[in-house]
């Protein structure tokens, strides 16, 4: 995750295509591990446990989705990349939405707390929302570029020509 911050920092430096596809890879792999290490469920949490920005990791989604040629990869990263859903500003501690019993009159009534649960709660949906119309979009790039069968021109001497158009190879 270092090298996230580092890159993240340093936002005059120059990467190469292939530094900043490694940089998204590994940015989307520490998210969906976190996700697992939290066991997030549907329970909502603070941005601040997240290693870099929420519009980083979102855009780090987002250039894998594109790029990935194999359908079933990008629907994983479509699925994974909506749990950033789940990470809201002023959350504080997690909120954890487990069925609970209540006994009536046991618990008194917190009008602010609950519209604050509310908030959150749209405000998670909306963005989950939001971010699935997003990562569809780049899955609907990546179909139009893998769409017959291509595959990045990849030659003998590890260099490449996008979408094949080298007359020297």
């Amino acid at each position: 995750m270092q090298a996230h911050r580092n890159t993240e920092n340093n936002r005059t430096a120059i990467m190469s295509d292939a530094e900043v596809l490694v940089a998204a890879s590994d940015i989307v792999d520490d998210f969906l591990e976190l996700a697992v290490d939290l066991s997030i469920g549907q329970d909502i949490l603070d941005v601040s446990v997240l290693p870099v920005s929420r519009k980083t990791i979102e855009n780090a989604f987002r250039l894998e989705i594109a790029v990935s040629i194999r359908p079933a990869r990008r629907e994983d990263l479509i699925q994974g990349g909506t749990l950033l859903a789940q990470f809201q500003p002023d959350v504080g501690h997690r909120v954890s939405l487990s069925p609970a019993a209540r006994i009536r009159g046991q618990l008194p009534e917190n009008a602010a707390f609950g519209t604050l649960i509310e908030r959150i709660l749209a405000q998670a949906q909306t963005d989950r929302e939001r971010l699935s119309e997003l990562f569809r979009e780049a899955d609907r790039i990546a179909c139009r570029r893998y769409e017959f069968g291509a595959h990045p021109p990849f030659h003998e001497d590890g260099t490449y020509s996008w979408y094949g158009h080298d007359a020297a190879h």
